[in-house]
């Protein structure tokens, strides 16, 4: 898969006063918490993090990232199949997401690009 050169290989974020760095192959998708509308919620293969930040900052920092709702944005290079009847997302970890049909045509091109 290529990779731009701007393309930055890790994500971080800050809990307290330990940040942290994800690799990107690691990472799944990127919401807003249900519970915090100020926290974001980080899902990787492995783990979640809950973290003060704004979706729209990551999205124009972190051209991985891919924005299927005004609430989530995923990173296309980990979704291994869609079924877009049902509106969901399976990722190369066993995880699933909803994904809403007014994005389902650019998300082809996305994942169809990202496939080559």
């Amino acid at each position: 898969l290529f990779r731009s050169h701007c393309e930055i290989p890790f994500f971080s974020l800050t809990i307290g006063s330990e940040t942290i760095h994800v690799d990107f192959d690691q990472i799944l998708s990127l919401q807003t918490s249900v519970f915090d509308l100020h926290k974001l919620v980080l899902t990787t293969t492995t783990t979640k993090y809950e973290f003060l930040g704004k979706l729209a900052e990551c999205e124009a920092n972190y051209s991985q990232f891919f924005r299927v709702s005004k609430s989530t944005l995923i990173n296309p290079e980990n979704v291994m199949l869609t079924d877009y009847k049902r509106a969901i997302l399976l990722y190369q970890a066993p995880t699933l997401s909803n994904t809403p049909s007014a994005k389902e045509k650019l998300l082809k091109h996305v994942l169809r690009n990202n496939n080559k």
